[in-house]
């Protein structure tokens, strides 16, 4: 049987576009993602110079206090910003399904829902990079020792082989971590469990969600772009004419403020829209591949009438 594609995408965008409030999870999915995204990226340049650096040193002796009561507070925004996340991710799972089965459900009660099962999800998202990590070093490892010792050709062969196993490997890592996040919520499974049904799943139909997994990320990478594209424009006109405002001697700072406001709401409404809408398609996705498995399963569970 061909997987439904379109009709799956279709009806992920019509329930995002009809229930607004898939769109406060995806705010708090941006959130989180946002912040995942600038720890990846995150490079030397964004770190102080060693100046800088001895400034900060002696600030931070200087009022030890404040510095520690404003680390304390930077980590627990931090911790509060994961777990609600996480409590998003699962609410938007129980609030799709409740959706396409047409049962009662909102915001709020899909936030209470998902408060016994989304810290399995967070557990699930931390083994998932543990492996990832541990996998990536055991494939880099001889690639670096190979080639700090000079040799060049064998370390380049070495890490084309390792780029092999790593990708694919990288790539079902990333549907078992998908996978295993709706099983948990849906079916109340417990992580041991959620990861063999994933894995079961996706050894049956890795082809498949890999197919679908291009194509939602294609789709949701030209939203992304078109909404970059739509802030750059919003902003553009307001910082050229503040700037025309400052060179004849006014300083509009209104402007600033308001051109700001407006490419933060055209970016991050957008964004919430786009992270919503990844996420119902993949529950709908989801629904469509354990079908079989479901009426397999009723039609063994069925009671056979003994013959007269």
């Amino acid at each position: 049987m061909d997987f439904p594609y379109k009709k799956i995408l279709k009806q992920a965008w019509i329930l995002t576009r009809q229930h607004r409030f898939l769109w406060g999870f995806g705010l708090f999915l941006v959130f989180g993602q946002l912040f995942y995204a600038s720890v990846l990226v995150g490079d030397q340049r964004s770190l102080p110079n060693q100046a800088n650096q001895q400034q900060l040193t002696n600030w931070f002796i200087a009022n030890q206090n404040f510095a520690l009561l404003i680390f304390a507070g930077v980590i627990l925004v931090l911790l509060a910003l994961i777990l609600v996340y996480f409590q998003s991710k699962a609410g938007l799972i129980l609030s799709v399904k409740a959706l396409i089965e047409r049962q009662d459900t909102g915001f709020r009660k899909a936030l209470n829902q998902a408060r016994p099962v989304y810290h399995k999800i967070l557990l699930l998202s931390f083994v998932i990079g543990a492996v990832t990590f541990v996998l990536l070093f055991i494939l880099a490892a001889p690639v670096a020792y190979l080639w700090l010792s000079g040799y060049f050709s064998r370390a380049m062969m070495l890490a084309a082989f390792a780029l092999a196993i790593f990708i694919p490997a990288s790539i079902s890592l990333f549907f078992l971590n998908t996978l295993s996040a709706i099983f948990i919520t849906l079916q109340k499974l417990s992580l041991q469990t959620s990861l063999k049904a994933s894995l079961s799943l996706i050894s049956k139909k890795w082809s498949t969600l890999l197919v679908f997994s291009v194509v939602l990320w294609v789709l949701a990478l030209t939203a992304f772009f078109a909404t970059l594209v739509m802030v750059s424009l919003i902003l553009v006109p307001f910082v050229w004419l503040a700037e025309l405002a400052y060179l004849q001697g006014n300083i509009y700072f209104g402007l600033y403020v308001a051109g700001l406001s407006l490419a933060t709401f055209a970016f991050f409404v957008p964004l919430s829209i786009i992270a919503s809408f990844y996420q119902t398609a993949w529950v709908l996705a989801y629904e469509e591949l354990v079908k079989p498995i479901k009426t397999d399963e009723s039609e063994q569970s069925a009671v056979v009438p003994e013959a007269a």
